[in-house]
């Protein structure tokens, strides 16, 4: 079974925030690759920078290991945050 760009893309939020990353430039490179790809897929917003995103979506992560309590729900906040900041608009109609 293949594993969606979109689902890499959370697979890097987990390890950045367990501190299991390399250098800031290549987790960059590989996070901007990644969401280009989830966009061809539509699980991220077309109108968004693939590499500006990587960029922020990185030093979140960073700020967010440096604060992190050790507890899941901070985790699972900064996914939320990401996942809505990422994923196309939807129509609550």
């Amino acid at each position: 079974m293949d594993v969606s760009a979109w689902d890499q893309v959370l697979d890097h939020v987990d390890r950045v925030v367990a501190g299991h990353t390399g250098t800031t430039g290549a987790l960059e490179a590989d996070v901007a690759g990644l969401l280009a790809q989830a966009q061809a897929d539509g699980f991220v917003d077309r109108e968004l920078d693939p590499l500006d995103s990587a960029r922020w979506l990185v030093r979140l992560l960073q700020v967010e290991e440096q604060v992190h309590t050790g507890d899941d729900a901070t985790l699972s906040t900064v996914r939320v945050i990401i996942t809505r900041w990422l994923h196309p608009g939807r129509l609550d109609v």
